[in-house]
C-alpha cells in the first residue's frame, strides 16, 4: 500500500496487541490513549491497517482508520470506551508525514462525538459524522484533509431537520473544491 512499516521497531507497554487494539499513544497534556481500530473502512470494505510505535506515532496504511479511546478489548465494539478529550481553552498540535499521499487519497484527522452515540452503524462499530458515511450522523469537526498537494479544515454541522450541511464551511490550501469557502 504504500506505507513502509515500522511494526518492527514498536512493542513494550506502547506496542501492538492486535488487529483491533494496535496499541497506544502519549497525547501531551492528556495522558495515554488506546487505539480502537474501525470496523470497517466503508460499509462492506474492511479497514486498513494502522499501527503505534513506541507511544508517540500512528502510522495508517491505506484504508486504515483509528480512534481514540480510554480502553480497546477484543470482541464486540463498546461506545464507553472511546475517549471525549476535553479541547476547551486548550491547544492541540500535531505533525503529519503526508509525502506520498498523492491525489484523490485523503490522510484526514477528524473529531467526532462517538462516545455520545449508542448506535451501532454499518461498519460494525460506533463511528459517525455529518455525511452518515457508516449510517450513523453526528457533527464532525475535520482537522485535516490533506494529500501532498493539498490541505484543508471543514466545521460539518448536522441537525435531524435539515440533515448534513454537505461541504460545510471549509478553509485550505491547494486542490479545487467549489462552494463555500472554496480552497484556491
Amino acid at each position: 500500500d504504500g506505507v513502509e512499516s515500522k511494526l518492527a521497531s514498536s512493542g513494550g507497554e506502547f506496542g501492538s496487541r492486535s488487529e483491533k487494539c494496535p496499541g497506544k499513544l502519549l497525547i501531551e497534556g492528556h495522558g495515554v490513549v488506546e487505539l480502537i481500530n474501525a470496523g470497517a473502512d466503508i460499509p462492506g470494505k474492511p479497514s486498513g491497517k494502522v499501527e503505534a510505535v513506541l507511544g508517540d506515532l500512528v502510522v495508517p496504511h491505506v484504508s486504515g482508520r483509528t480512534y481514540f479511546g480510554k480502553s480497546c478489548e477484543e470482541g464486540d465494539y463498546d461506545p464507553t470506551a472511546y475517549s471525549a478529550i476535553k479541547l476547551l481553552g486548550k491547544g492541540f498540535s500535531w505533525m503529519t508525514d503526508i509525502s506520498g499521499t498523492g491525489c484523490g487519497c485523503n490522510a484526514a484527522f477528524y473529531l467526532v462525538s462517538m462516545p455520545q452515540n449508542s448506535e451501532i452503524g454499518t461498519c460494525n462499530d460506533y463511528y459517525c459524522d455529518a455525511m452518515k458515511v457508516c449510517g450513523v450522523p453526528c457533527a464532525e469537526v475535520d482537522l485535516q484533509e490533506a494529500n501532498e498537494y493539498s490541505w484543508m479544515s471543514t466545521l460539518h454541522t448536522y441537525n435531524e431537520e435539515k440533515g448534513a450541511d454537505g461541504l460545510g464551511v471549509a478553509r485550505g490550501y491547494g486542490g479545487s473544491l467549489g462552494g463555500p469557502g472554496g480552497r484556491g
